[in-house]
């Protein structure tokens, strides 16, 4: 629940949050599966993201309380937080078994930071215009995305992978400055009552919705297995991190335009 009240200033000022954002995420989403594979010395990477994202999951599925508890700010300032002091250790560190630990925080609160950031968009907005108000907060949102594997892929043919997690951390940095300065006190509750089984129901009933689910599940899984092995197949071809990230530079303009 929220007031349907459009506050254009504050959604501005996500916009430039969600771009910063975007870019940040995708300096190192294409490059993290490649890096475990450095760390762990196995090609078997697909454990390491179940494991961080069913973490997630589970915390999402109680999110409303902790929003209740600390607000929709604090609790988005606590993830960017917590994300940019994980970077700090992966810029720092060599990869290896610790820097796995640092690199389930960066996701696990990444993800949290990107949720609680849409639910603040949500509370400036009103529902009759939701869709197009979300809908440019994810063109600007995947707009930051096609800059960030050209950058992380250059930074990996010259340096190394701690060059991409500092670029990455300063990308945190001035998203967390510029949160702080124009978000705080952006702390309104849910105040729905409805717990997770009632969702659910809710869902089922509404069937054109439970086919949305549907769809958006196999989406994110086809989404989540080329992020993952995509990097590291045409790296055994033989194909340069240069050429890899024009490769998927250019696979990723037809988010902005569609």
């Amino acid at each position: 629940m929220h007031d349907e009240k459009i506050n254009r200033k504050k959604l501005k000022f996500i916009g430039y949050i969600s771009f910063l954002l975007g870019f940040s995420q995708a300096v190192l989403a294409y490059i993290i599966s490649s890096y475990i594979n450095k760390a762990t010395g196995s090609e078997n990477v697909g454990l390491f993201y179940f494991i961080s994202y069913i973490l997630v999951l589970i915390v999402l599925f109680e999110f409303h309380k902790i929003i209740k508890i600390f607000g929709k700010s604090n609790t988005f300032f606590a993830s960017l937080g917590i994300q940019t002091l994980s970077l700090i250790f992966l810029s720092a560190m060599a990869p290896g078994n610790l820097t796995l630990i640092f690199l389930v925080l960066y996701i696990f609160f990444g993800s949290l930071a990107l949720v609680c950031l849409d639910i603040i968009l949500e509370s400036f907005s009103t529902d009759h215009k939701s869709g197009r108000i979300r809908g440019l907060h994810l063109m600007i949102l995947d707009t930051g995305f096609i800059l960030g594997p050209f950058l992380s892929t250059q930074l990996l043919e010259k340096y190394d992978f701690q060059a991409a997690f500092f670029v990455a951390l300063l990308l945190n940095l001035i998203v967390l400055i510029i949160a702080l300065s124009k978000l705080r006190g952006v702390n309104h509750e849910f105040k729905g009552s409805l717990n997770v089984d009632d969702i659910f129901k809710k869902i089922i009933r509404r069937k054109n919705v439970l086919r949305i689910y549907y769809i958006s599940f196999v989406l994110e899984f086809f989404y989540a297995i080329m992020i993952i092995y995509s990097p590291i197949y045409l790296k055994s071809l033989g194909i340069s991190w240069e050429q890899i990230g024009l490769i998927f530079t250019v696979m990723l303009i037809p988010f902005i335009i569609l």
